[in-house]
């Protein structure tokens, strides 16, 4: 099993972003920070033109549930996304809550991820 959740799509990156939120928004989690990477990296002097995001997602809910168990949780939260292009595809990536919340040894934990993961890969996949 791999470590992470990537998808190609065939939208423009402008539109799978906005879609992107869209699908987020309707399973209660919010963009905390839109991180424009090629923004960032050029604003400081680095030949980077590829189009790259990095959302950083929350449910509160979720986030809450997992606190209570553990404060080690807090360092997985929040959950990335990667929307970015390479060539004349789109993708977007996110690595599996499944995964990471795994470290942390606590079969609670576990389940909450394992939900958290199955929202985001639905999203994802309506996204693209």
């Amino acid at each position: 099993m791999t470590f992470d959740y990537t998808v190609p799509s065939d939208k423009p990156i402008e539109q799978l972003l906005t879609d992107l939120e869209v699908e987020l928004k309707e399973i209660k989690f919010g963009v905390l920070w839109p991180f424009d990477v090629t923004e960032t990296l050029q604003s400081k002097g680095q030949d980077f033109d590829q189009p790259y995001f990095i959302y950083e997602v929350c449910q509160p809910a979720a986030a809450k549930k997992l606190l209570d168990i553990s404060n080690l949780a807090g360092t997985f939260l929040p959950c990335k996304l990667v929307i970015y292009q390479s060539g004349d595809q789109c993708y977007i990536s996110m690595p599996k809550p499944t995964k990471m919340f795994a470290m942390l040894d606590d079969e609670e934990i576990q389940h909450i991820a394992s939900d958290i993961e199955v929202d985001l890969i639905d999203a994802i996949n309506k996204a693209v």
